[in-house]
């Protein structure tokens, strides 16, 4: 096979490769947004257990 043609197939390789990542990226990205969205319209949680309040609000153990 012909340098330049290997080349040629190396470079798009790459391109797909890249194509795949920024794809992906993209699309968790959006899913990210989607769950902070989510997660920021959850109620406040109500404890009186004292482990889970010294994890939750920065106590020491």
């Amino acid at each position: 096979m012909p340098l330049s043609i290997r080349s040629h197939q190396r470079y798009q390789k790459s391109r797909r490769l890249r194509r795949t990542i920024i794809n992906h990226s993209r699309r968790f990205t959006s899913n990210n947004d989607d769950t902070l969205r989510r997660i920021s319209n959850l109620p406040q949680q109500n404890s009186t257990n004292s482990f889970v309040n010294q994890l939750f609000n920065g106590s020491t153990f």
